[in-house]
């Protein structure tokens, strides 16, 4: 609520003037988190509309993305986070008018090195305000807080491949190893080799 984000050295924590960084913003904050790619970059949240990246070593501000996310007392904080593979910003977006005329309750998808909206997420079905997102691990599922209810965001062309790999899975069980490698194994023989076995088996007896 001071209006500051603070780093330590865990090995020179003393108390609140050993900080080695002072991040100053314009309004109270709600999030500072580290790029997951190579930690070099804090993205902080305030309760306004700004995002900010400040790039390490120095911690100097790189830039201030303008976002429609104010704090409001009946919903949980919004709060910014990275994608774990790429420099991508995911943040929910709560409609403000005096920001912008566009009143869409979207999931934003954020380029950090171009501040730039790259995709957003909407679903008639949910219209509610997602104030927390997070990518899981390979970053293909894309969990989302709404309210009571938790929605989850897959790529369209994983769901693709993986359905793809079920049914060539399905296809390869569903042959039996006799007709899959002996051919005509296990099928009733044809009228015509039924006769010709039994004018084989007749000349055989004469003999």
């Amino acid at each position: 609520m001071d209006r500051t984000v603070q780093l330590w050295d865990v090995r020179m924590l003393k108390d609140r003037s050993s900080s080695l960084a002072v991040l100053k913003h314009e309004k109270p904050v709600n999030s500072a988190y580290f790029s997951s790619t190579d930690g070099c970059r804090l993205l902080t949240t305030d309760q306004n509309q700004q995002l900010r990246i400040y790039r390490s070593p120095n911690w100097l501000l790189e830039r201030i993305i303008l976002h429609p996310h104010r704090i409001f007392q009946h919903i949980t904080p919004i709060k910014a986070t990275w994608h774990p593979l790429q420099d991508l910003i995911v943040v929910g977006r709560y409609p403000d008018p005096s920001f912008c005329a566009d009143d869409s309750r979207s999931i934003d998808i954020i380029d950090a090195d171009t501040g730039k909206i790259v995709s957003q997420l909407q679903d008639s079905e949910a219209p509610g305000l997602a104030c927390v997102n997070k990518f899981n691990r390979q970053g293909d599922t894309l969990a989302s807080g709404m309210g009571i209810n938790i929605l989850l965001w897959n790529k369209k062309e994983e769901d693709a491949k993986l359905q793809e790999e079920l049914m060539t899975k399905v296809k390869s069980k569903s042959l039996t190893p006799g007709i899959r490698g002996h051919g005509n194994l296990g099928r009733k023989p044809h009228k015509s080799q039924n006769k010709s076995n039994k004018s084989q088996m007749d000349k055989k007896t004469k003999e």
